[in-house]
């Protein structure tokens, strides 16, 4: 009887500590049920649902299941929410969509969204500790801050049905390493990568015409990029303190202009290839990159704005000599 007790004793010490960790829990819920259906069990480190959710859902999820590891939503369906304010005071949320702020700082490190999803609204998920996301097939669009400050998200494919990506979707995702966007868009909008620090790898579409202002900003393990040769429009500040090691623009003769301070503090950046369309530089364009030999620029530039190559490795003397350039701005 004493070894008993010795051992019954030991083994409730060890469920105290926590060592020992709860059961996974599958429901089945009715939209905005699931709080009745897990009931007692909000300490699980595993949830898997199906049926009908809604905006009420997710907030218990998110305020409520504190100790989740896993969370697999792939069997359940978001439906349409009206009623009293959510925690981020939303009154109303569309079918197939996980409203503003759904799902943000949940803490599972696997998380399965619903697979019918078809959108993804502002901070949706931002501030979420996952490390992977697989993202519907059905998916349609990724909405400003969807995924900021999530620390720990190490990859993203963003499938072919995605046609819009919102500002800052992936900001300050610092340990994020490779992106395939497979998606249909037809821009990176902005912010939409800035202070992603280990960011290695990126595949961007084919039919990409535009890079808005400060996306890749701050993506200093970023070494080689393939640009396509739709793109038409480099923002500014779009490439700002990259690793980028050298740029090729030349299939890219849709481009007419750089924009302000677009590959600014490339510190890595050695050689750039201009397209046979270029009119401008922007201010700034070049600044501080050390290491970039300029040797060729093309008979159609025409201005060279203020702070454009200030700073830079190297150039000939005579680089302009054969443009049309007809303004060269300050320092």
């Amino acid at each position: 009887m004493k070894i008993f007790d010795r051992c019954a004793g030991a083994l409730l010490a060890v469920i105290a500590a926590g060592t020992i960790p709860a059961e996974a829990l599958t429901v089945t819920t009715e939209a905005g049920g699931l709080r009745e259906a897990v009931g007692d069990n909000v300490d699980v480190t595993s949830l898997v649902v199906s049926g009908n959710i809604n905006a009420a859902d997710f907030d218990f999820i998110s305020l409520e299941m504190k100790h989740l590891d896993n969370l697999d939503l792939s069997g359940a369906t978001v439906v349409a929410y009206s009623g009293e304010a959510t925690f981020n005071g939303r009154t109303a949320s569309a079918p197939l969509t996980l409203p503003e702020g759904g799902l943000m700082s949940v803490k599972a490190a696997v998380i399965h969204l619903p697979s019918t999803l078809n959108h993804i609204e502002q901070g949706g998920l931002a501030d979420i500790d996952a490390t992977t996301i697989v993202l519907p097939r059905y998916l349609q669009s990724i909405g400003r801050l969807a995924f900021s400050n999530s620390r720990n998200l190490e990859s993203i494919i963003i499938p072919a049905s995605v046609t819009h990506i919102g500002e800052g979707a992936f900001s300050g995702c610092t340990a994020l390493k490779q992106v395939d966007i497979v998606g249909n868009v037809d821009t990176i909008p902005a912010s939409a990568f800035s202070g992603c620090g280990s960011l290695a790898s990126v595949s961007l579409p084919g039919g990409l015409k535009a890079i808005a202002d400060d996306a890749f900003a701050g993506c200093k393990s970023l070494a080689t990029l393939a640009l396509p040769a739709s793109l038409a429009s480099i923002g500014n500040r779009a490439f700002y303190g990259t690793g980028l090691q050298s740029v090729d623009l030349s299939p890219c003769r849709s481009i007419t202009e750089i924009g302000d301070w677009a590959f600014a503090s490339a510190a890595s950046l050695q050689s750039v290839t201009f397209p046979e369309t270029l009119v401008k530089l922007g201010k700034g364009v070049f600044f501080s990159d050390s290491s970039l030999g300029l040797t060729q620029v093309p008979p159609t530039l025409r201005e060279i704005d203020d702070f454009a190559l200030i700073g830079i490795g190297s150039a000939p003397s005579d680089v302009i000599a054969s443009t049309a350039v007809e303004h060269i701005g300050d320092y």
